[in-house]
């Protein structure tokens, strides 16, 4: 997959894997410096730096935009693996921390049980969630429905593909469920992907625009 991917509010990020573990505070977030040790800024040298990780060769798009390595150790966050990858800017500057757990024989109502789950989880970290995209930004025969996360102020998109309901009813077609929380230029994504063929991905991004 391109790594342009993980740069874009809309986009799908990819990931490796970093090797440590994530257990979330009780207080809400008022500001968003990174993930963990990991800071915005900061370059890849100090990211290898950093205790307890490996790291893949810096790789680089062919026009030098973006520079990025995957991590080659499992992060544990909540219970689960997950892949990650760190994103560079021009400068090679920390710009975007992702990670992504793949799911396999999941149908999308199990699927989409486990992103509530998590994206609870962050809101109990960073504050509420919303889900940025509104039901007239998607053109036809798409649609996308907003829904609110059961016991929580936050809300969430869900976007269909097609004419067919994916959640809940007449099949798994294929959809995309998200959230985000935003600290001024920097924001937290949660994301849920699924292919329509019992397997799914969810998501996190940590980025500074």
């Amino acid at each position: 997959m391109n790594p342009i991917h993980a740069m874009g509010r809309a986009g799908l990020p990819i990931a490796a894997t970093v090797g440590l573990g994530l257990s979330m505070a009780a207080a809400a977030e008022t500001t968003l410096p990174g993930w963990a040790d990991y800071r915005f800024g900061m370059t890849p040298e100090q990211i290898r730096a950093l205790p307890d990780t490996s790291w893949s060769d810096l790789k680089s798009l062919p026009d030098g935009s973006i520079h990025y390595m995957t991590a080659l150790a499992p992060t544990r966050i909540e219970g689960h693996d997950f892949h990650a990858g760190v994103y560079f800017d021009a400068d090679k500057k920390l710009k975007s921390i992702s990670f992504t757990e793949l799911l396999t024989s999941r149908p999308s109502s199990e699927c989409e049980r486990r992103f509530q789950d998590l994206l609870r989880t962050f809101e109990t970290h960073y504050g509420s969630f919303s889900p940025q995209l509104r039901p007239e930004d998607v053109m036809k025969p798409n649609t996308l429905e907003w829904r609110s996360l059961p016991g929580s102020t936050s809300q969430y998109y869900v976007l269909t593909v097609g004419t067919h309901s994916v959640i809940g009813g007449h099949g798994d077609i294929g959809f995309i469920a998200a959230a985000w929380r935003e600290f001024g230029p920097a924001w937290v994504k949660v994301q849920l992907q699924t292919d329509g063929e019992d397997s799914c991905a969810l998501r996190l991004t940590f980025q500074k625009d």
